[in-house]
């Protein structure tokens, strides 16, 4: 489903904050809303790139696959950020897959409109610069950890990356081992032994479909 773009919507995308209603005016009218179910892939890899996605609603997994079909986790984005650029920005084809991870609703806007406005506004040039430190300097924590350290270190590291504080003392993931499993870059039954070993030793604890961090 698509929807008519309003300047009250764009203006939530933190990329879009400080712009007036005439500066976004050609992306209004040429950007549409669109809505995907849960599990659909938005992009893939090696595609051509013919937009960049903004979003608005839910929250979208970025990653690899090799040709034996094994994934691997590279990012997973929220409200307000976009993917799909940097296609654009290397006048390449797409280096990575997108798929949501539930309802997802996405402002679409086309590579050439996106590169108008980029044009005449070249103090978006800092925003895009200052997400690719952060992600460098992510992925740059992610392979020293996939590399480095052991399947149960990999592990609670990957839980840490998807944990979220539930009181004082408390860290808590809502996770599956396959995905444990697609962002250490190891086998769902690997994430299952250390998980099991990880809990005997104490280190985690697990109630229903949450796992617990314990200090």
């Amino acid at each position: 489903m698509s929807t008519d773009l309003t300047y009250s919507t764009i203006k939530q995308i933190p990329f879009f904050s400080n712009y007036s209603e005439q500066d976004l005016s050609p992306l209004i009218t040429t950007s549409i809303i669109k809505t995907f179910r849960k599990n659909t892939i938005i992009i893939h890899e090696s595609d051509i790139a013919h937009s960049l996605y903004f979003i608005l609603q839910g929250s979208v997994r970025v990653y690899s696959e090799n040709a034996r079909g094994k994934e691997v986790t590279l990012n997973e984005l929220s409200v307000g950020e976009m993917f799909g650029e940097l296609a654009w920005l290397s006048n390449n084809k797409r280096s990575a897959s997108a798929i949501t991870k539930q309802q997802v609703k996405l402002l679409i806007i086309q590579s050439g409109e996106f590169e108008k406005f980029y044009f005449e506004h070249p103090e978006t040039s800092k925003s895009i610069v200052s997400k690719y430190v952060t992600q460098i300097l992510q992925l740059s924590e992610h392979l020293e950890t996939v590399v480095l350290e052991n399947i149960q270190e990999r592990v609670i590291w990957a839980i840490k990356s998807y944990a979220v504080k539930s009181d004082a003392d408390t860290w808590t993931a809502s996770v599956t081992h396959k995905e444990l499993a697609n962002l250490i870059g190891a086998s769902r039954e690997s994430v299952s032994r250390a998980i099991q070993d990880l809990k005997a030793s104490g280190q985690i604890s697990i109630e229903g479909k949450s796992i617990y961090l314990n200090s």
